[in-house]
């Protein structure tokens, strides 16, 4: 039986700013919770950045979290 390891992985989005509580839900709830999640609005105000660190055991996870994170509507993968 082969071992997987889990890697760290951290991916990014953005949003624009705005009090668009939903879209972030959204963005949050495809990460585990033990997910650490981090934002940060741009030195312009004009956007808020995400960036999710969480333990991935291949990197089919991360391209899935990445096609799931399309449909949410405002954000943009980076």
């Amino acid at each position: 039986m082969e071992k997987h390891k889990r890697k760290g992985a951290s991916m990014k989005f953005l949003r624009r700013t705005g009090k668009d509580v939903k879209t972030t839900d959204e963005l949050k709830a495809l990460f585990a919770d033990d997910a650490k999640i981090k934002h940060r609005e741009s030195k312009s105000s004009k956007y808020i950045s995400f960036t999710a660190s969480q333990m991935m055991d291949n990197p089919d996870d991360i391209i899935a979290i990445y096609k799931q994170a399309e449909k949410i509507e405002k954000i943009i993968a980076i």
